[in-house]
C-alpha cells in the first residue's frame, strides 16, 4: 500500500538549463521512467520530443493555463485551470508519481499556480516544483545568443538585460509565494548537472538510479562564428553592458542562493 500522497514534480526549466536534453529523455524513455515509479503524461503529442526535436514540453498547455510570456488579455483566452487539473488526473493515473515538464511554466502567475495546486492536493496529489538556475553571466548571456539562434537577428545584449535581467530572481520569488503544505518547490545549480543533466535528473532531483546516456544539451551560439548573423554588441560593450548589471546579479544570486541545493550560482 501506497504510504504517501502522489507527487507532480512540475519541472518549470529555466531557459538555457538542459530542458530540451530532460524532455526528448522524457518522452523518449517513458517505460523505463514507469519502471522508476514516474509518467510523463501525453498531455500533448510526444513523438517530436521523443525524436529530438525542440518542443515546449507536455506542459504547454499548463503554462497556457497558469500564465504566459507577455501575458494574455482575457482570461476566456487561457486553458481552464480546472480542466487542465482534469486532463492531469485522466492521463496520469495508476500510483506513478507525475512529471510535467516546459520551460514556458517559468511565466507562470503564483496565484493561478496555487489553485492548480489545490486542485490536485483535493485528489491526494501533491506538488513540487523543480527548477535549474546558472550563474546570472552565464544565462544573460545564453538567452542573448539562443534569441539570435531563434530568431535570426540581433536585438542588442542590452535590450536582452533590460527585458529579462533579474529574471532568475523572480521566478524564485515567485515560487516563494505558491510554498505550503501542498506545494514544495527545489531549486538546482545546473552548472552541477551539466555534463550529464539527464543523470542528473534522475539521480539528484528524483533520487533514483535509472540509466541514461549523457546527453549534450542545445549549445549556444558560438558569436564570433556566426558570420550569417548581424551581431551588433562588441566584446567590449558586453563587458561594460555586465559590469553596469553587476547589482541586479547580486541581487539575484542572493535571492536565488537562499533556496539553491548544492553549490551556489556565481554571479
Amino acid at each position: 500500500m501506497r504510504s504517501r500522497p502522489r507527487v507532480l514534480n512540475l519541472h518549470i526549466g529555466l531557459g538555457k538549463t538542459g530542458t530540451s536534453a530532460l524532455q526528448t529523455f522524457f518522452a523518449s524513455e517513458r517505460a523505463q521512467l514507469q519502471e522508476l515509479g514516474f509518467i510523463y503524461p501525453a498531455l500533448v503529442d510526444l513523438a517530436p520530443a521523443s525524436r529530438g526535436e525542440p518542443t515546449r514540453g507536455n506542459g504547454l498547455p499548463l503554462a497556457q493555463a497558469i500564465g504566459w510570456p507577455g501575458g494574455v488579455k482575457k482570461d476566456a483566452e487561457r486553458p481552464d485551470i480546472g480542466e487542465m487539473a482534469d486532463l492531469l488526473l485522466e492521463h496520469a493515473t495508476g500510483t506513478s508519481d507525475i512529471i510535467v515538464s516546459s520551460e514556458a511554466l517559468q511565466f507562470f502567475e503564483p496565484e493561478r499556480l496555487s489553485r492548480f495546486c489545490d486542485l490536485l492536493a483535493a485528489h491526494d496529489i501533491q506538488t513540487r516544483v523543480i527548477c535549474f538556475v546558472r550563474s546570472c553571466r552565464e544565462f544573460y548571456l545564453s538567452v542573448w545568443k539562443q534569441h539570435i539562434k531563434t530568431f535570426g537577428n540581433d536585438v542588442g545584449f542590452s535590450e536582452i538585460l533590460e527585458t529579462f535581467g533579474g529574471l532568475q530572481q523572480t521566478v524564485v520569488k515567485n515560487l516563494e509565494q505558491v510554498g505550503s503544505r501542498h506545494v514544495a518547490f527545489d531549486v538546482f545549480n545546473y552548472n552541477q548537472g551539466r555534463n550529464d543533466i539527464v543523470g542528473f535528473f534522475l539521480r539528484d532531483v528524483l533520487n533514483v538510479q535509472g540509466t541514461s546516456t549523457p546527453r549534450i544539451v542545445n549549445p549556444s551560439i558560438d558569436l564570433p562564428s556566426q558570420s550569417e548573423q548581424s551581431v551588433a554588441t562588441t566584446t567590449d560593450e558586453i563587458e561594460s553592458l555586465l559590469c553596469r548589471f553587476q547589482p541586479v546579479f547580486e541581487r539575484e544570486a542572493e535571492v536565488v542562493n537562499a533556496h539553491v541545493i548544492g553549490e551556489p550560482i556565481e554571479l
